[in-house]
């Protein structure tokens, strides 16, 4: 097993969050670090020394895996205050409808009955009637009041 090896084993049990997310981070780490050791072959060093240098270069795992652990605890926390902003803008927007809805749907208020005689419902003919004006009658002085 490699330095580069040994590092992604250290570092896959500290990480939080989801599976394929974690997995993808180790997946990309790894091309990195293979990608970085091929470089430093390419520069000439041999193969050992070169997984050496690319895993020291590499930094603390514990620095990484705490990173990662406080990004995901962020994301995470702002999903769910997301969500409870949805949620109480849904359950708002829903009591307000229901609100209007309902308030027409009031029946219509009936008049009160002319009769005395309240035993029976009032039927069209004896409901109140609103008062009438009398006519305008001029009070100028050309025109004298009787």
């Amino acid at each position: 097993m490699t330095s580069t090896d040994q590092l992604l084993a250290e570092l896959a049990p500290m990480l939080r969050g989801p599976r394929r997310a974690r997995q993808r981070l180790l997946d990309e780490i790894r091309e990195d670090l293979h990608d970085a050791v091929a470089a430093q072959r390419h520069a000439g060093v041999d193969a050992s020394t070169a997984d050496k240098l690319v895993a020291t270069r590499f930094g603390s795992t514990h620095t990484l895996a705490a990173r990662w652990n406080r990004d995901r605890a962020e994301r995470s926390g702002a999903v769910r205050r997301n969500l409870a902003l949805v949620l109480l803008a849904a359950v708002t927007a829903g009591a307000l409808a229901i609100t209007q809805y309902a308030s027409g749907k009031n029946p219509p208020a009936r008049p009160p009955c002319a009769r005395s005689d309240l035993t029976r419902p009032c039927t069209g003919k004896q409901r109140l009637r609103p008062p009438t004006r009398p006519p305008h009658r001029p009070t100028h002085a050309a025109f004298p009041q009787p």
